[in-house]
């Protein structure tokens, strides 16, 4: 089986390739340059990602070539991000020292669609629709709830327009038959169905030796409604759809390590890969 990071960083090239450029430097670089022009301040959107862990004089090397590579054609990403495939923590002293910090996740992977008990509360589970009367609002609501349980690092002037560019891509990704998004929409009485809880799956365009991976997306609920079995309804119902609808093999999903999120994936049936490691440094 492919390494956890060749997993993690081959399923997120399915969003790279269809909004931004992968551009092949390995040759030259020893890496492959991430960009996204639509959205120049997504940190792992705009990245390198090189093929092997960090080496003395990688931490000076590496930002040169992401100013050179990346910055230079868009001035606004400012942050520094880098990734590589080799499972070896490498050589990331000089990165700490100057600021970065690790980006480290585990990946984890499934065949079969896991079983998940109901919420404890009464929920409508449904994918977003593409058109029609509630498109506007439901992917609008996602936009909301993406900005509603960003990181606290984050500010929310400078996050909204961030968010809703990624939504956009979502969206655009879902139209072209690749997957979608699924929320949990809690009635409430006087604004109508809430979402309050939504992750996407989508699916490699053409399979990768004989195996077509799903990945995952941003499960995030509405601090109000956790721990309410709202996740875990919803990677089982999008599972189904990536196997049964968009011809997946193998179920991907990545999760900061050590945190929460890892231990209800693994009670679902995903088992750990290994780590995805990157360092990133912020802007200023």
């Amino acid at each position: 089986m492919a390494t956890a990071a060749a997993l993690g960083f081959r399923t997120e090239l399915i969003f790279h390739r269809a909004d931004g450029e992968v551009i092949d430097c390995r040759a030259e670089h020893g890496c492959r340059v991430i960009r996204t022009p639509s959205n120049p301040t997504y940190y792992w959107g705009n990245y390198l990602l090189f093929e092997r862990a960090p080496q003395p004089g990688d931490a000076q090397r590496w930002p040169a070539l992401f100013e050179r590579l990346i910055a230079a054609e868009q001035p606004l990403s400012t942050h520094r991000a880098f990734g590589w495939m080799e499972d070896a923590l490498g050589d990331i002293a000089g990165f700490l020292a100057d600021g970065y910090k690790q980006n480290n996740a585990t990946v984890m992977h499934a065949t079969d669609v896991p079983s998940a008990p109901p919420p404890t509360l009464d929920a409508l589970l449904r994918p977003l629709p593409l058109r029609g009367d509630t498109a506007e609002r439901d992917w609008s609501a996602l936009v909301e709830l993406s900005v509603a349980t960003r990181g606290a690092e984050f500010e929310e002037g400078e996050y909204r327009p961030f968010a809703s560019r990624r939504v956009e891509r979502w969206r655009a990704l879902a139209r072209a038959g690749q997957g979608n998004w699924f929320g949990a929409f809690i009635d409430d009485p006087v604004a109508g169905p809430r979402l309050a809880s939504a992750l996407g799956v989508y699916v490699e365009a053409e399979p990768e030796d004989g195996e077509r991976l799903a990945r995952y997306q941003s499960v995030m609920t509405d601090a109000a409604y956790r721990r309410r079995g709202l996740c875990r309804a919803l990677v089982a119902t999008a599972a189904r759809h990536a196997r049964e609808e968009l011809r997946a093999d193998r179920l991907i999903i990545a999760a900061a390590a050590g945190e929460m999120p890892e231990q209800l994936y693994a009670s679902l049936g995903f088992a750990a890969a290994g780590l995805q490691r990157g360092v990133q440094r912020m802007p200023g």
